[in-house]
């Protein structure tokens, strides 16, 4: 993700893209963390990665609990535990600056069921 121009880069080691979100959005669920190599990066937590991917994929439009579980189980292979363990109370007040919505918001009533 990022704040400025969507671009893709490929490279002998894979394809890497760039999607462009919006402010205050983008900011939210941010870390700065230390890499291997002594460098401070910006990562997403965990809950920001998925709400980031639930966001960016146009073919992903969660309109049910069941299909929501599958997504997360299934398609991205995300263990029950992990679920838990996600902090819906931050996820839900990134919403109101969130594309999709309904989307996010099913997501949550989803985890609550977990």
């Amino acid at each position: 993700m990022t704040t400025g121009s969507t671009k893709t880069f490929r490279t002998p080691v894979g394809l890497f893209q760039y999607i462009r979100m919006r402010l205050p959005y983008y900011s939210y669920g941010i870390k700065m963390v230390q890499s291997a190599t002594n460098e401070t990066v910006l990562m997403a937590s965990p809950e920001k990665a998925i709400c980031d991917i639930i966001v960016v994929r146009t073919a992903v439009l969660l309109r049910s609990i069941r299909q929501t579980q599958l997504f997360l189980e299934e398609d991205l292979r995300i263990e029950r535990e992990a679920l838990r363990n996600l902090d819906r109370s931050a996820m839900m007040s990134w919403i109101a600056d969130a594309h999709k919505k309904s989307s996010l918001v099913m997501l949550i009533k989803t985890l609550d069921t977990i």
